[in-house]
């Protein structure tokens, strides 16, 4: 656990000039359904993802949140309780090294709007904060040019290309960025 913070789990909420981010709960798995469900979000995730895939998907999110007292957050849309999109830190292992991983994902209707640098900016500031994380990760697909601009956007160095395993799909061509505070 990072910075001895796991009693934060409860307690866990942002809030941004539009945007409420909180843990997950059990009611969320509906959006993950129709987000990895999705050829056009899933296209720079894997895939398009089958149930059962999904239900690993989000008991591997609840059990990040369990043993770290981090992880994938949701966003909600303030002016009308809408649930936008996602995004957080998880632990990830890459090249035998453990990583802190930043992930964002919007819905389509709330694309262009900001929202993933909104978001991302908050959960960086959180990350630095409260769990003292001073070197994250992203990894923008090199066909996701608005996910690659977030991350520069945000201060994200291009580091490689590689490919890599996440939650079960093998992602080619992803772009390695690293952010370090400081």
């Amino acid at each position: 656990m990072v910075g001895g913070e796991k009693h934060l789990i409860m307690a866990f909420q942002i809030e941004t000039k539009r945007l409420l981010i909180r843990k997950p709960d059990d009611q969320d798995l509906v959006h993950f359904r129709k987000w990895l469900s999705d050829p056009e979000l899933a296209r720079f995730v894997g895939g398009v993802r089958s149930e059962e895939h999904i239900l690993r998907t989000f008991q591997h999110i609840s059990k990040n949140w369990q043993e770290w007292g981090f992880g994938t957050a949701m966003l909600i849309w303030k002016d009308s309780g809408d649930v936008v999109g996602s995004c957080g830190i998880n632990k990830i292992e890459v090249e035998g090294q453990t990583e802190y991983d930043l992930g964002y994902l919007i819905i389509q209707n709330y694309w262009g709007m900001g929202l993933a640098t909104e978001s991302a900016q908050a959960i960086l500031d959180y990350a630095v904060k409260t769990l003292k994380i001073n070197r994250v990760t992203a990894w923008p697909s090199q066909n996701n040019k608005p996910s690659v601009r977030v991350a520069e956007k945000l201060g994200f160095k291009f580091e490689k290309t590689i490919s890599k395993t996440h939650a079960g799909a093998i992602l080619n061509d992803m772009s390695l960025y690293i952010w370090r505070n400081g």
